[in-house]
């Protein structure tokens, strides 16, 4: 059998349009919980106290500085960027207690797979005494996650999923922030296609008209499709 040859290379990247903003959000433990199937959930047990203290730290200039920094060591670039207004946290952050020690952090795969919560979650931990139980999936998933109860914060990169899971009530303002989401790292999505680039992306003036040649010219487009 011959050899198959993957022909994949970058085709479009850094658009503005590409730009991937993560945000961490606190639950609130008096939200309307539902299950599954939509029906209302009661006695939901949400650790506050625990999703304050992490998210708080990951908003330290040593948490940030860790965030941006980290890939440059292991892959020779960086895997994420802070964003210049990210806030950032200089008060105090409240140890683990018998009752707050364990934080469920409901979050993106991208955060996960990539070694970043490898390397921030256990400097966390180590410092404030928490064990942090990790649920890794799409950010829509993740957000189902919390919105069913099973969540004390999320961390995910979907603005227009974040701003809904506010408004319907499941997100709360942390103390020493000034909103419900806070922004506070980003990356950048790319496109990627065959290096012959039957659909002329690379010359696209933006990565909107690249989708729009793509589709016009009925060429194959594969995504994870979440």
């Amino acid at each position: 059998e011959p050899e198959v040859v993957v022909d994949t290379v970058i085709l479009k990247e850094a658009d503005d349009k590409m730009l991937n903003t993560y945000s961490a959000i606190a639950v609130n433990a008096e939200a309307p919980f539902v299950d599954a199937d939509g029906n209302a959930v009661s006695d939901v047990y949400v650790n506050t106290a625990g999703a304050d203290a992490l998210i708080q730290w990951l908003m330290t200039e040593e948490a940030l500085a860790m965030a941006g920094e980290y890939g440059v060591a292991e892959y020779g670039q960086y895997l994420f960027y802070v964003l210049e207004n990210a806030p950032v946290y200089a008060g105090e952050i409240a140890a683990a207690t018998e009752e707050t020690k364990t934080i469920r952090l409901s979050t993106t795969t991208s955060v996960n797979d990539s070694g970043l919560l490898g390397k921030l979650i256990p400097e966390f931990e180590a410092k404030y005494g928490y064990t942090v139980e990790v649920y890794s999936a799409g950010t829509g998933k993740s957000i189902n996650n919390a919105k069913m109860g099973n969540a004390d914060l999320i961390l995910v990169h979907s603005k227009k999923q974040e701003e809904a899971f506010v408004e319907g009530g499941f997100g709360r303002v942390v103390d020493g922030f000034e909103a419900e989401r806070v922004s506070f790292i980003y990356n950048y999505f790319v496109l990627c296609g065959p290096s012959a680039d039957p659909a002329g992306v690379k010359t696209a003036a933006s990565v909107k008209d690249a989708f729009a040649a793509i589709a016009n010219g009925k060429f194959y487009f594969v995504s994870r499709g979440d």
